[in-house]
């Protein structure tokens, strides 16, 4: 597939019939993005977020602005391994919002996760531990005088998370994993139940050629989603149903040009209001 270099986002205008420049996002070679930017109606920048990575495509600084103004910076250092190391946000200039330091073992088995305030004093740690799938096996919060908040322990059987116990205010709340597959091993159905018998679950169908066809996330609330894809599991419209099964959001995607597997074009319906979106691509050598 070609790398995408930037693509220019028009939304059809339904006054002027025009197609009225919304958005731009920039990516670097390795597939990154590194420029968004937001448009308004007159054409003005009215937000733009810039990214920068290092040569592992880590990303080392996040910068916000609205309308010309810095509105919040993140700084993130890593490892030569690729672990997250330390990571500031700052909010209007030099405003220190949060600071994170991350302290692993040497096999990056076990994480002391510490908040700091401004003047660099700990208000509270997580003691986090990972089996050798880099997958969390225990989570824990603590406070500065490292006593246990919350935490939350996980436990998985041939390689799929089954469980989760969550200890919060002084009690347990279990949350158990459940999982289906058809007969050529793919999954069919996946689902979260809580120990008040609540359940969220995702169904998904295949197509002939093994690619997805149609996916459907079922919440709690009784509100659920469904996507549908084309035969090169590309998204192709989305329907969104709130509790009474009324249709809230849809969006329908096409892919028109043939040089590129990219969406050429967007419907979206929200709330009775019609947008249609186009996208041009620009692409690297």
């Amino acid at each position: 597939m070609k790398k995408r270099k930037n693509i220019t986002i028009h939304k059809l205008d339904a006054g002027s019939q025009e197609n009225v420049k919304l958005g731009y996002i920039e990516y670097n070679e390795q597939g990154n993005r590194t420029k968004e930017i937001q448009y308004g109606a007159d054409g003005t920048i009215e937000s733009e977020l810039t990214k920068e990575y290092n040569d592992q495509g880590k990303m080392t600084l996040q910068l916000l602005s609205a309308f010309g103004e810095e509105q919040s910076r993140m700084e993130t250092s890593w490892d030569k391994e690729g672990y997250r190391l330390e990571e500031k946000i700052y909010q209007e200039g030099e405003q220190l919002q949060q600071h994170k330091q991350y302290s692993w073992n040497e096999n990056h088995s076990k994480l002391t996760l510490s908040y700091l305030d401004e003047e660099g004093n700990v208000l509270n740690t997580e003691s986090n531990e990972y089996n050798e799938k880099g997958e969390a096996i225990i989570e824990r919060v603590l406070d500065e005088e490292g006593e246990v908040l919350e935490s939350y322990k996980y436990f998985y059987e041939n390689g799929e998370l089954v469980k989760k116990i969550a200890h919060f205010n002084g009690f347990d709340s279990v949350y158990v994993y459940e999982y289906e597959k058809d007969d050529q091993g793919r999954l069919v159905l996946s689902r979260i139940t809580d120990d008040d018998g609540e359940e969220e679950q995702v169904e998904i169908e295949y197509q002939e050629n093994g690619k997805k066809s149609e996916e459907t996330k079922f919440n709690i609330n009784g509100s659920y989603e469904t996507t549908f894809y084309d035969e090169d599991e590309r998204e192709t419209k989305v329907n969104r149903y709130d509790e009474t099964d009324f249709l809230v959001y849809e969006s329908s995607s096409f892919y028109k040009d043939d040089s590129h597997q990219y969406v050429s074009e967007r419907n979206i319906r929200r709330d009775n209001q019609v947008m249609k979106l186009t996208y041009h691509y620009e692409f690297y050598e």
